[in-house]
C-alpha cells in the first residue's frame, strides 16, 4: 500500500506542513499497523510530476521518500507518490510512481495505491512477460488503449477493470495528463476496492480546500497535527473520476 497527494493552485504557504505530514506518515503510518504490531514504512521508492504552466518537471527515486530531499514546490499541478510495493513486484527507481505513458499527443502520469491483477492486465494488452513490470504500470498502458480525453479514457479503463475483475485490492488512482498542443495539464482521481473487499478508512482519499490551493490526500496525510488548518475536507466518492 502506498501514500500520495496532488495538489493544484498557489500552495506556497501550506507546502512545507504538507510535506513535513507526508515524510511522518511515510515513515510511520497513523492508520495502519503490521500483523506483528509494527508500524508501516512506505519506503519502496516514491516520484513527482510537477507542472508550473511552462515546465514540467518528473523524478522518480528507488530511496524511501524521508530519507530524501522533496522541491519547494509553490504552485501548479503537482503529484507525489511514496511506494509500499505489493508482494513480488519489482523495485527501484524505475518502478517507481508516477508511471507515465505518451501516445503522440497526451503525456499521462499515473500513480497508484493498491494492486492490480497484472496477469490479467498483460493478457488484455498482449504482453508477454507480465513479471517485467509493475502492475500500476500495465494498468496505464491498459487505460492508454481506450480513445478519447484523459477523463474518458479514466473513466472506460476503471469500468472495464470493474467488469473484467482486473484489481486485486484498491484502486487508489492519481493521473496527471498533459496535452503537448495546448500545454496544459489536468488530474483526475479515482478510488475503489475490488468486489468482496472492505472500503476501509485507510484506502478513502480526502478532497481539501485551502485559501487559493486544493489538493486530495491519501487518508493517513491529514491525520497529523500539523496538516495545514482553516481546510474543509471531504471524502471522494467511490466510483467517481473527479476532476481536482
Amino acid at each position: 500500500m502506498c501514500r500520495m497527494f496532488c495538489l493544484s493552485g498557489e500552495y506556497s504557504s501550506v507546502f512545507p506542513d504538507i510535506k513535513k505530514a507526508f515524510m511522518e506518515v511515510t515513515r510511520r503510518d497513523p492508520i495502519i499497523s503490521n500483523s506483528d504490531g509494527t508500524y508501516t514504512s512506505h519506503d519502496d521508492g516514491w516520484g513527482y510530476v510537477h507542472h508550473d504552466g511552462s515546465t514540467i518537471v518528473y523524478g522518480r527515486s528507488g530511496n524511501p521518500v524521508f530519507n530524501s530531499e522533496i522541491p519547494p514546490f509553490k504552485s501548479g499541478n503537482l503529484v507525489i507518490h511514496a511506494r509500499k510495493a505489493a508482494p513480488n513486484e519489482p523495485f527501484g527507481a524505475s518502478s517507481s510512481h508516477p508511471h507515465m505513458e505518451y501516445d503522440g499527443r497526451f503525456e499521462v502520469y499515473l500513480s497508484h495505491n493498491g494492486w492490480f491483477d497484472k496477469f490479467a492486465l498483460a493478457k488484455e494488452l498482449g504482453i508477454n512477460n507480465p513479471e517485467k513490470y509493475v502492475d500500476s504500470q500495465l494498468f496505464l498502458k491498459f487505460l492508454m488503449s481506450f480513445p478519447g480525453s484523459l477523463e474518458n479514457r479514466l473513466r472506460s479503463s476503471t469500468r472495464e477493470m470493474k467488469e473484467k475483475r482486473l484489481l486485486k485490492s484498491t484502486a487508489n488512482l492519481m493521473v496527471l495528463g498533459l496535452d503537448r498542443e495546448t500545454q496544459k495539464t489536468e488530474i483526475y482521481c479515482y478510488t475503489d476496492v475490488a468486489e468482496g473487499r472492505e472500503y476501509t478508512e485507510y484506502v478513502t482519499l480526502y478532497r481539501v480546500s485551502g485559501s487559493g490551493w486544493r489538493g486530495i490526500f491519501s487518508s493517513s496525510l491529514i491525520v497529523p497535527e500539523y496538516f495545514p488548518m482553516k481546510t474543509q475536507a471531504y471524502k471522494l466518492p467511490r466510483e467517481a473520476v473527479i476532476s481536482l
